[in-house]
């Protein structure tokens, strides 16, 4: 509309001067005035797709950055007698779900460098660490079936790992570490008990381990958050600043 305005006032303005002013005159200066016109309309329709584009980039971005991420998921490889998972369990992961437990679902994998062996219709389990680890990832297991509570589980499982270095003159005493952590943690155990003796341990052993193959990880623990290894390394030392950083909106208590 403001080119067809500025057209008639040229022409205008044109058509009032002397009359003299030749018809060949006239058509060079309104020839000359429509490509002024025409050229301004074609920068104008440029910029306007310039800034179109330069607006969508600026939406992606802005959802990008402003995308809600309310809660991670959080996969952990492990085995019980393994110092770096104990490590990485005691200092790392009880100490984020002790602070940011609404935010996180945790998916516990004990089984770690194992193999699996079908023996007349049972399960066998040969472990890095030797048959008490295989008890101990089974009774780990156990914790998470029978509790139903992923921050009770990481909870309880994270104690029978800090305490898994007790020794009886028989070895590994895990009745008396399960009994400790049960009074510690006002957690019940019956459920974890029946687990360990009607059967289900070996089964869901045999379950973690087949996942455990399927990713075929090279050392435990191994991390995974929103199933990708991308933060693994981040996730490995220093959990609670890497579930902050990922979290949109950032927690509160990040900020203690």
């Amino acid at each position: 509309m403001v080119y067809i305005k500025l057209f008639f006032l040229i022409y205008i303005t044109i058509g009032t001067k002397s009359e003299k002013t030749s018809f060949q005159s006239k058509f060079i200066i309104y020839y000359c005035s429509l490509n002024i016109i025409i050229v301004s309309f074609l920068i104008r329709f440029l910029l306007y797709r310039h800034q179109s584009r330069f607006n969508i980039i600026k939406a992606k971005y802005c959802f990008e950055y402003y995308k809600v991420k309310s809660k991670l998921n959080i996969t952990v490889y492990y085995e019980i007698l393994c110092p770096a998972s104990v490590r990485f369990f005691t200092q790392q992961l009880r100490p984020a779900v002790e602070l940011l437990a609404p935010y996180l679902d945790i998916h516990l994998i004990p089984y770690g460098h194992a193999r699996t062996f079908q023996v007349r219709g049972h399960y066998e389990f040969r472990c890095q660490h030797g048959p008490a680890e295989c008890y101990g990832n089974k009774l780990q297991a156990c914790v998470v079936d029978a509790l139903r509570n992923n921050t009770q589980a990481v909870l309880f499982n994270s104690c029978l790992l800090q305490y898994s270095a007790y020794r009886s003159n028989y070895g590994f005493d895990y009745s008396y570490i399960m009994r400790w952590c049960s009074y510690k943690l006002h957690t019940p155990v019956q459920g974890i008990i029946t687990c360990m003796h009607n059967g289900r341990a070996s089964l869901l052993l045999k379950k973690y381990g087949d996942i455990t193959h399927a990713l075929s990880p090279q050392y435990v623990p191994f991390v995974l958050v929103d199933g990708s290894t991308d933060k693994q390394n981040d996730a490995s030392h220093d959990m609670i600043s890497t579930v902050c950083k990922l979290l949109n909106p950032t927690p509160l208590v990040c900020y203690r």
